[in-house]
């Protein structure tokens, strides 16, 4: 029980320190991107698909929405960092009838996760319209569903990751 109570001390700092690490950030950025006019708030909306196979198991993609709100803060003509607050839907499908575990009736089972996340993009640009970007990612765990059974609790309800990929804007 002690331990409990230190584990969620813990969380609550660092939930602390992320959130005013985010604000600091985010200010001091501003600041800079003021001698440069190409700062703006967007809106964003997407589809989240994984695939994932292994030799044991089949696991089909299980589509999802993405979407929140972001602001691209432009320190130059060429360079932004951009944070983001996203809900994103990620999941699959389990096929494990075809993988030789003939005692398990798990034929078309499904995962569902939601999770809230930040990402916070350092994109360059530097043809029209094409950019690339990368970043640290923070994510929070709203909801796990397996086949309709509540698995929250078997999930890490934090997660940090990399974020990284190519745009075009329509």
């Amino acid at each position: 029980n002690k331990l409990l109570n230190i584990k969620n001390h813990l969380i609550n700092i660092m939930k602390k320190t992320i959130l005013l690490f985010i604000i600091l950030f985010t200010f001091s950025a501003q600041l800079i991107a003021q001698q440069v006019d190409n700062s703006y708030f967007g809106v964003k909306l997407g589809l989240n698909s994984s695939i994932n196979e292994t030799d044991e198991f089949d696991f089909d993609s299980s589509g999802g929405l993405a979407g929140g709100i972001y602001y691209n803060i432009g320190l130059s003509d060429v360079f932004s960092i951009q944070p983001e607050l996203l809900y994103s839907q990620m999941g699959s499908e389990w096929d494990l009838n075809d993988s030789g575990f003939s005692s398990f009736d798990l034929d078309g089972v499904t995962l569902d996760l939601d999770y809230i996340s930040v990402p916070v993009l350092f994109k360059v640009s530097p043809a029209w319209r094409w950019g690339f970007f990368a970043g640290p990612q923070f994510d929070y765990l709203l909801m796990a569903d397996f086949d309709g059974e509540d698995l929250e609790e078997s999930f890490e309800e934090y997660d940090f990751a990399a974020t990284a990929g190519l745009e075009f804007w329509l």
